[in-house]
Order: structure tokens, then sequence, then C-alpha cells
């Protein structure tokens, strides 16, 4: 039992935090209530000079961003720092929703309707799957679990036959495992700045074709032609999650992940490891970033070069959807930490807002889908 004094400044003192926390929040909402102007989808950007060897691309002067860019621009959502709904109290279920949908082994002529995972409308800090609320809880450091990586602690796909060392399958177990500890996501990246692995005596070109999205043929990639053996095993691989009620968040790209000195990167011009076909049709050539740090900054029409490589960009996000839309355990994020410490923020910004527009685009042609799916940045 408390004395009467106690008890009184114990009352004294949640009366100031209440006060203290009351007056934060009035701040908050303040700053709010005039969000900026999101940037207009015409709005000009400054043509660039060609980047010099260590010059920053990306990169004018003051790299600070002259505005709230955490939403790419967007307004805060209303209520989101709202007291009264940040106390609402929300009936979570006991455990893990079943999947609402079909599994088909492939969205290959698939006919049923696909209603995905979204968010609560008056409550948007909580998801929303089979018409109840939920939580997200999960991993995602182990984000290539479709890939013949040779770390032996990760989830993998395992190595192909015949490879010494072998690096054996193990992301089946990996995910009955996180479904049993009481975990409900993982991640899985797509397409990536360079190898994802480092390079060893077994890391032969056949294992980095392996974990490409794009085909190879000889010693070059063909960026107009997906992998189809890549989309297959990430296919697999959200298939695998959804039997372990997991969701999967499908990161497009990972620009700057595997790229060391010891890696090739794909996508630059300089290691002439790509190529596509010539505007008038009459064969293929070299194509690639002029920089690497190109890959994840907004380009125009004073970089032809760079400004191409969008649209073998956009072919990952077509391929990724084509082979993935008809699964309701998933949704997109453009890209891992395409905010590197050089190269402009507000440049890198636009780009994932040019990736968006287009992933929405994309969305629109398959019918199937009831709603548009949710995107991360």
């Amino acid at each position: 039992m408390r004395s009467k004094n106690e008890k009184l400044r114990f009352f004294s003192l949640r009366l100031s935090i209440a006060f203290a926390f009351l007056a934060l929040s009035a701040v908050l909402v303040r700053a709010q209530t005039d969000p900026p102007d999101p940037p207009a989808d015409d709005e000009t950007v400054e043509p660039m000079p060609p980047p010099a060897p260590f010059e920053d691309p990306g990169v004018d002067g003051d790299p600070t961003p002259k505005e709230d860019l955490s939403v790419l621009g967007e307004p805060l959502l209303d209520g989101t720092l709202d007291l009264e709904v940040a106390g609402e109290e929300v009936d979570l279920p006991d455990a893990l929703v079943p999947s609402q949908t079909a599994t088909p082994p492939t969205c290959d002529g698939y006919n049923g309707s696909v209603t995905p995972l979204a968010i609560v409308q008056s409550k948007p800090h909580y998801f929303l799957y089979g018409g109840q609320p939920m939580l997200m809880v999960g991993v995602s450091a182990d984000a290539g679990c479709h890939l013949d990586l040779e770390d032996g602690n990760v989830c993998r796909v395992g190595s192909l036959p015949g490879v010494t060392p072998a690096f054996p399958q193990s992301y089946p177990q990996i995910l009955a495992d996180a479904k049993a500890k009481g975990l409900n996501k993982i991640r899985l990246w797509v397409a990536f700045g360079g190898d994802p692995n480092g390079p060893t005596t077994t890391n032969t070109p056949t294992k980095q074709a392996r974990n490409q999205p794009f085909l190879r043929e000889g010693a070059t990639y063909r960026l107009d032609q997906p992998n189809k053996d890549y989309f297959d095993r990430l296919r697999a691989v959200v298939i695998e999650a959804k039997k372990a009620d997991l969701f999967v968040e499908v990161t497009f790209f990972s620009p700057f992940q595997g790229d060391h000195p010891d890696t090739k990167s794909l996508w630059l011009a300089s290691n002439h490891l790509a190529k596509a076909p010539k505007a008038d049709g009459s064969g293929l050539e070299e194509v690639g970033f002029t920089d690497l740090r190109w890959f994840a900054l907004r380009s125009d029409a004073s970089h032809p070069a760079d400004d191409r490589m969008r649209q073998y960009q956009k072919n990952v996000i077509d391929w990724t959807i084509k082979w993935l839309w008809c699964y309701d355990n998933v949704w997109w994020e453009i890209a891992n930490e395409p905010e590197r410490a050089d190269v402009d923020p507000i440049l890198a910004a636009q780009w994932q807002q040019q990736m968006i527009a287009h992933t929405q685009q994309t969305e629109k042609t398959y019918p199937r889908l009831t709603a548009r799916r949710l995107i991360a940045v």
C-alpha cells in the first residue's frame, strides 16, 4: 500500500508525463497539417554532366533532402498521429489467418480472383487479410531462399547436381521452422547489383547465371529475355511460404548488393556483360549503366545510355508480377537500401516513384486482382 504522499507523487509524475506526451503530440500534429507537396509528374530534372571517375552522378552540392521524402513526398495518412486512433484497441486473431484463395502451381491461365493483403483503412498501421487485422512478424535477412548460395547458414535453393562442395536445399525446413516459431513474414530479393555469391573456385559462370533474372547466352546476359528457371524457383519459394501461412515481401531490386571489386555487375556497361536488341532490330548491342549509381537514380534524356536501362529494370518488375500475381501472400517492395550515402536521396526517391508508377500500371493488366497490391519503399 502506498502512503498518501506517495500516491500524490505518483499521480503528479503520471500527470507530468501525460502533459509532456500531449505537448509532443501537438507539435507532431501541427507539423503534419501542412505536408510537403509531392513532386509533380512532369517536374523537370536539371540535366547533369557525365560523372567523372570519382564524381557522384546524383549529388550536386549539399545532398541533404530539402523536403520530407520518407514516404516519397506523399502527405502522412490522416489519423496516424491522432491519440484516439493510436490508443484504439484492435482485436487480433489468436492464430495465423489461413490462406484465403487457392494456391495454383502457376499463374499462367489462372482464372480465380485474388484479393491481396491490404491495410485496415481506419487503422493503417495494421495489415488486413481475410477480413481480419493482423501484425507482420518475421525476418528480412534471409532474402535468397530461391538462390544457389554458398553460405551454409542461409536460406537457399541448393546447389546444382555434381557441384563440390555441395550446399543442400534449406528453404523448406527454414520456412517450416519460421511458422513453428510463430513468424509469418519473409523477404525475397529479385535483381542484384552484382553476384550474390563472393568470388570462389566453385562460383562458376553457370552458377552466376543461375542467380540472375536475365537469360544468359554465352558470356553475356539478354536483358530482354527472362531466366525462366530463376522465376520458377522464385515462385516455388512463394508457394512453399503460402503453404506455411507465411507472407512474402518481394523486393524487385537490391541495387548495391554484391557490388564489390571482385564481382562484375551485369548492369555496368564497362563490364561488357549485358546485351539488348538494337533500336532498328538489326541485332544485339552491349548496354549498361555508365556508373552503377545510376541504378537507383532518376535519369533523363541527357543520359541516354542510363535512361535506356530503365526499360530493363521494368522488365524485372513485369516478369516478377507475371510469375507471382496470383498469390495473395505477396506484396512488392521497390528496392533494398537504394539511398546509398554517395547518391542524391531526392533522385533516389524519384526513381522509386517511377518504378511505383510502372508497377501499378503493370498490375492493371491482371483483371483477376480485386485490389491494388501494397507497395513498400
